[in-house]
């Protein structure tokens, strides 16, 4: 079995929204786990780092900001019209 924390980075490499949501909810601490051989980031590092936005502000934990919220409803508005 592969290892959750490579499951997790590789869901973010190939942009696997819902892969990395389902990882992350049922593993949450696997979502700050530092990778040494990437310079000590966590997997939201690397999911910022390559700009995966959707990844990035789905994975914040709970206690949102005013900022985050905003940008998720903005995103989900955004995915609603390009659907249509």
């Amino acid at each position: 079995m592969i290892p959750v924390p490579v499951r997790l980075r590789r869901a973010i490499y190939f942009n696997d929204l819902s892969l990395v949501q389902r990882i992350v909810r049922n593993n949450p601490k696997y979502l700050q786990n530092p990778d040494f051989d990437d310079n000590g980031n966590t997997s939201l590092h690397l999911a910022a780092k390559l700009g995966l936005l959707e990844i990035t502000v789905s994975s914040i934990p709970t206690q949102r900001s005013p900022l985050v919220s905003a940008t998720q409803t903005l995103l989900t508005r955004t995915r609603f019209r390009n659907s249509s």
